[in-house]
């Protein structure tokens, strides 16, 4: 009797319900990229078209039929997937497009059970022709698990407590901070500078400066030879190299960029400045309305074309892409998913983030960690959440009540650090010069200064060891 033959396991049918769907839906393409690859397909064909997608997506154009046929007849890749009848076909084959990640998850785990029968089968063939042993047939095995659970493997203390302690030992010696400085002095004290794997969220109500703190950030660690990368989705990169250039202007007050009037020496401050920001490793993206697979996608690109360490996104509430029931679950997915970038690519995520309305109905109108517009699971998911409050946009000149009662508030800015997942939290105040949309360590300038130096960045130095205060509803270690 003829031994029986049995196909693979496959199931096309959920095949082509993906590849329908994302036809049908744009908006579920982001979920099936993070779910599916290629060689998650049986069919040839699906494999093909999918990865045509996957291109169109990443290089930021519409998927629909044309698109995909188009990028198929260039590749020359049309005729052998069954040609453009085989793609108007496919959004018929959807049952439902609300489904494709249970879709997803039927033809993942069919192209894991072939991997591990083929790899098993291959194990047999070649214990029987005794090319390698039990024990080398036991790892091939184990390494087509690792290929399905990519996970990495449970480390033991004796792994771990040496590069630890090292990093400790290197504080200990060198009297630096453990991570990255902002360049803010008073900033570090608290945060230790901030951690690859790091996502940092960056706070305000609109106006308190939050762009300008975070593209100060970034410059600072870039001139550092940090080099970082910024997913604007709100501002032009033209844009924002000009809010750095006006950043320049030294001491001159006189110069009025938005009424058409800059001085000689603020230009000639400007014209330098501008000879230091073409060689700093900052790269901007400013594509508008970014999802996370496309954030996720080009950041990977930028890491390995250019090692960046530092990723802000501005700002969070404008991505785009989610389909969940609520506004609440999309901006969780979005901080989820920008934590799951920080520690894939072992660099900093800073993403800015809008506040909602409720510090308007307070007295003094600070915010609270609660104040997260459309928090969802943004305190869970950060590393630390810093918050941006200015009095004086609020027109309070001079602190009314409190232990900085009589305070002048001129150009202050409070910097809240309300959550830090592995240190203390607490405050430190900035200046910040409007006009010029510019942070500057307290000390570094102050409103009762004339000698201050508007363009001179304080050099960290070792800090001191802040009391600790934790948040309200956490410890800080």
């Amino acid at each position: 009797m003829a031994p029986e033959v049995r196909l693979p396991p496959q199931d096309i049918e959920a095949e082509e319900a993906i590849l329908g769907a994302m036809l049908m839906s744009p908006d579920g393409v982001d979920d099936v990229l993070s779910m599916m690859q290629a060689s998650h397909f049986y069919k040839t064909h699906n494999g093909f078209i999918f990865r045509a997608m996957s291109d169109l997506f990443e290089d930021g154009h519409p998927i629909d039929t044309l698109t995909v046929t188009n990028c198929l007849d260039r590749q020359n890749m049309l005729e052998k997937i069954g040609g453009a009848f085989y793609l108007t076909g496919l959004a018929e084959r959807v049952p439902s497009a609300a489904n494709v990640r249970a879709y997803c998850r039927i033809v993942v785990a069919r192209a894991n059970e072939r991997l591990t029968i083929s790899a098993c089968q291959r194990a047999v063939e070649e214990i029987y022709t005794r090319e390698i042993s039990a024990e080398e047939a036991h790892a091939t095995i184990m390494a087509t698990m690792d290929k399905i659970d990519p996970g990495g493997d449970y480390q033991s203390m004796a792994d771990i407590v040496p590069e630890a302690q090292a990093v400790i030992e290197s504080v200990y010696k060198d009297g630096r901070i453990p991570g990255i400085s902002t360049g803010f002095v008073d900033l570090d004290k608290y945060t230790g500078g901030l951690q690859p794997g790091d996502l940092v969220i960056l706070a305000g109500r609109p106006s308190m400066g939050k762009t300008a703190l975070g593209m100060s950030i970034l410059k600072n660690m870039a001139s550092k030879g940090h080099p970082g990368a910024n997913a604007s989705i709100e501002s032009g990169a033209q844009e924002l190299a000009i809010r750095y250039l006006l950043q320049s202007r030294g001491n001159d007050d006189k110069s009025d960029y938005t009424g058409g009037y800059i001085t000689k020496a603020a230009m000639g401050a400007i014209r330098q400045e501008a000879k230091i920001l073409r060689d700093l490793p900052i790269y901007i993206d400013d594509s508008g309305a970014q999802t996370l697979q496309q954030i996720r996608s080009r950041t990977s690109r930028m890491k390995s074309r250019h090692d960046i360490e530092i990723l802000m996104v501005d700002y969070l509430q404008l991505m785009s892409g989610s389909k969940k029931d609520s506004r609440v679950q999309e901006v969780g997915e979005y901080s989820r998913g920008l934590k799951k970038i920080a520690r894939e690519l072992d660099i900093i995520v800073l993403a800015l983030s809008q506040l909602n309305r409720r510090p308007e109905g307070r007295a003094d109108h600070r915010p609270v960690m609660s104040d997260l517009r459309e928090t969802g699971d943004i305190e869970q998911d950060a590393d630390k959440i810093i918050m941006v409050y200015r009095p004086e946009v609020y027109k309070i000149m001079v602190e009314p009540k409190g232990v900085n009662q009589g305070r002048d508030n001129t150009n202050l800015a409070e910097i809240n650090l309300v959550k830090h997942r592995n240190g203390p939290t607490g405050e430190v105040t900035m200046t910040f010069i409007k006009k010029k949309a510019q942070f500057y360590d307290r000390e570094q300038f102050r409103p009762d200064s004339d000698a201050a130096d508007f363009t001179r960045q304080a050099e960290p130095v070792p800090p001191e060891a802040p009391a600790e205060k934790p948040a309200d509803d956490e410890t800080p270690f």
